[in-house]
């Protein structure tokens, strides 16, 4: 290679150096509130800029062994993981942020609980479910009786579910006694 290949060559690793340099300025700015999707739409870049600068200092260093560019590949390559692993936790701390406002309880959120416990302590009419013979056929047409008006119905409580199970398997232990 020429004397001016290897200067095209120094170029490039200098505007991929440039590139990373400007995510790393985007990164170091970035606030909480932030698009956390262009954080996102950077990372490939960032890590194509990698690859450019490997691949093109490489061939530098295999053109001219003179110049000891060690230093120069060991400050970029820090530059790099340190650039990434900021933007990956940025990243990781928004998806555990979003996560965590899910599981918060927001105002609509307790003004449905509110309402539950008005709802809990309203006496709901008795369900005369059908009578569970105990026999094994009769089973399947009590069990999806059952699971469609008690153990699906969220106005019910844990314990009204249990109660309404208990009284047919009452009648049948009545039945066996």
């Amino acid at each position: 290679m020429t004397q001016e290949e290897l200067k095209a060559l120094i170029n490039k690793t200098g505007l991929v150096n440039a590139s990373l340099t400007r995510m790393k300025h985007f990164v170091d700015n970035f606030q909480p509130g932030n698009n956390v999707y262009q954080l996102k739409m950077r990372l490939p870049h960032i890590r194509k800029a990698f690859t450019e600068f490997d691949d093109n200092h490489r061939q530098t260093e295999l053109l001219d062994n003179r110049v000891n560019q060690s230093k120069e590949r060991e400050k970029f390559e820090t530059k790099y993981y340190d650039l990434e692993s900021a933007v990956l936790e940025i990243i990781e701390t928004d998806l555990q942020n979003s996560a965590n406002e899910r599981n918060t309880s927001s105002p609509s959120s307790s003004n449905q609980k509110g309402s539950e416990v008005r709802l809990n302590q309203v006496r709901l009419p008795t369900l005369d479910l059908s009578v569970f013979s105990g026999s094994f056929l009769d089973w399947q047409a009590f069990s999806d009786t059952f699971m469609s008006l008690i153990h699906d119905n969220e106005l019910y409580t844990n314990i009204k579910k249990f109660h309404y199970l208990r009284v047919p398997s009452r009648r049948v232990q009545n039945r066996f006694q």
